[in-house]
């Protein structure tokens, strides 16, 4: 999953830490990376104006990818690029800085906490083209509120991986990009003056259309009736204005009940102190309802230290807190929650990450329908909850893998997978089985995740799922994984006939997985495929077979297979050439690494 690829830093590099230790990059490599920084900022730009469809832009990026990025990684491996407030930096050299701010990659990324970016060897276009939207809908403050970290997040990258500091904003270097996220229209700093001579002149020689200025007609103001009025003096007024201030304000209306929580520690008559209580879970359901979750988590916050406080208070006032506490978790309380996070989806994030861990275990359920919520930092957030309340009891949540809302479906499969239990295997087979094919590779996302010998083989039965991405995600997942198993499957699904009319992806991701998972054992039956000749009007389903095969021995990287590839000869340009040499390199990069 995309959140195993992304990692955590407590600190920050500082600014231009990126570039503090400087390193002497070869001018042929450092060359290579501008060219696909480049490239990549071109992509943004073309991806303005034509849809991912377009061949144009298909185009542009085969040949970033083919020419530019595979030519980089057969050569030096993973492409690392460090972060500073306004560049990127390879090697302590500088290969990328923007001077407009609004267009500038590196200040964004700077900016929602991202210090490292990382391209693996083993991307593709999709995953490219992923990337890119994530970018353009960061860049467009129209497309969306949510900052990098989350889209990538949302994307599930599985070959760019990077670096997050914690608390970006915590350093004040994001100040910048706030102030171009915030600056106010033009129309408020610039009042249109009276047309002179020399405009009127231009705009008409621009138009070829004479240009007149009308004046709004004047109107006779409007008789107004005649009010007996009685005057307040100016004590009057200000007493009037002193009094709507204290009444509106949330420091005073806190200090009151912080008073009512005092209370509740001298006060010893059970009716008198629920009655406090009562007091307390309307100021929960006021303060939700005026969107103000700091003050609500202090609240609760202080309810939950009554409920530890078992020295203190009788068993009857440690239940009647607890309650107060369920009731701020129950279906109600959280509808009325989700109605005030639609209206206000610029919530503070983390007083709702607060808020919704100091609920009790009796919210998990209810809190599932905060996912239909058109925001993904919260949907993240409640995710992140639900998985701390039922670590302890899966079943909880379990039991909700039917829903007949896919969306919702796909958050449990994956909150299971986060408990990382055994227990969630039995929910997540259930997962396998629904329509929708998101919740599918969600429910083996988590078995892979969860691991161990009944999810691998729960995995397995995923190869004839009908959806093809469900199934590329099962056969990576057992890669990933080296259920040595597979392999037989995996083979028994390539010989079928129904193999041949896959797409060309999917082949090869099933070959690289026997390779990967057989080494010497599979040698033989890519041998057989990678050297079989085929008639001309069955050459191209053929030469993708033999492609693939080759691909497969680059993945079991032994001297058998480096030998196979390297006294086959092909035809230059050729798709299984293209695959032969590829997987030579793979073998021996390997080689140097062992």
């Amino acid at each position: 999953m995309a959140e195993n690829l992304q990692h955590s830093i407590s600190e920050s590099d500082g600014k231009g830490g990126a570039a503090a230790h400087e390193t002497k990059v070869p001018p042929e490599e450092l060359q290579k990376v501008k060219e696909i920084v480049d490239a990549l900022t071109k992509a943004i730009k073309i991806s303005k104006i034509y849809p991912s469809n377009n061949p144009i832009y298909q185009k542009f990026i085969n040949e970033l990818l083919k020419e530019k990025y595979d030519s980089y990684i057969t050569e030096y491996g993973n492409l690392k690029l460090r972060l500073a407030q306004s560049k990127l930096i390879y090697n302590g050299a500088e290969v990328y800085d923007n001077p407009d701010r609004l267009e500038n990659i590196a200040l964004k990324l700077y900016a929602d906490g991202i210090r490292e970016i990382t391209f693996h060897e083993g991307l593709d276009n999709s995953e490219l083209l992923s990337f890119l939207d994530a970018l353009n809908a960061n860049l467009d403050p129209e497309k969306t509120d949510d900052d990098m970290v989350t889209l990538l997040w949302e994307k599930n990258l599985q070959h760019i991986t990077y670096f997050v500091i914690e608390e970006a904003a915590a350093e004040g270097e994001g100040s910048a990009a706030e102030d171009l996220a915030k600056r106010a229209p033009l129309s408020e700093f610039v009042k249109e003056p009276a047309m002179d001579a020399s405009k009127k002149h231009h705009l008409e020689a621009e138009s070829g259309m004479p240009v007149t200025e009308e004046k709004p007609k004047q109107q006779p103001a409007p008789e107004l009736p005649v009010y007996s009025v009685y005057t307040l003096t100016e004590d009057e007024i200000e007493q009037l204005k002193r009094e709507k201030e204290a009444e509106e304000n949330p420091a005073f209306t806190f200090k009151i009940i912080d008073i009512l929580y005092e209370i509740l520690y001298m006060e010893r008559d059970f009716n008198a102190f629920s009655e406090v209580v009562d007091t307390l879970e309307k100021a929960i359901d006021l303060l939700i309802s005026r969107a103000d979750l700091v003050r609500a988590g202090r609240l609760l916050k202080n309810l939950h230290e009554i409920s530890g406080a078992r020295e203190k208070f009788s068993d009857e006032e440690l239940n009647r807190v607890i309650r107060a506490i369920d009731r701020a978790g129950d279906a109600v309380r959280i509808r009325e929650l989700g109605d005030m996070l639609n209206k206000n989806q610029a919530i503070d994030i983390n007083a709702l990450t607060s808020y919704l861990s100091l609920l009790n275990k009796n919210s998990a359920i209810p809190m599932l329908e905060l996912l239909e919520i058109d925001n993904r930092n919260i949907r993240r957030i409640v995710c992140d909850v639900i998985t701390g309340l039922v670590k302890d009891d899966i079943d909880l949540i379990g039991r909700k893998i039917s829903d007949k809302r896919w969306y919702i479906v796909r958050n449990i499969a994956y909150v299971l997978g986060r408990v990382n239990n055994t227990k969630s295997i039995e929910h997540l087979k259930r997962a396998l089985k629904y329509d929708e094919p998101r919740v599918r590779i969600e429910g083996i996302r988590s078995l892979a995740s969860i691991s161990g010998e009944t999810a691998k083989d729960l995995i397995l039965t995923a190869l004839n799922d009908k959806d093809s991405q469900v199934r590329i995600h099962a056969v990576r997942s057992l890669a990933s994984l080296n259920h040595k198993k597979a392999v037989e499957p995996l083979i028994n699904y390539i010989n079928q006939e129904a193999f041949k009319k896959a797409d060309f992806t999917e082949k090869k991701e099933f070959f690289e997985a026997i390779g990967k998972l057989g080494a010497n054992e599979i040698f033989p039956f890519l041998k057989g495929i990678l050297t079989k000749r085929s008639w001309l009007f069955k050459r191209t389903s053929q030469d993708e077979l033999r492609a693939c095969a080759a691909f497969g021995l680059g993945k079991a990287g032994t001297n058998d297979a480096l030998n196979l590839l390297q006294a086959v000869k092909e035809k230059p340009g050729s798709i299984v050439e293209t695959a032969r040499l590829k997987a030579i390199s793979e073998i021996k990069k390997l080689q140097v690494k062992q």
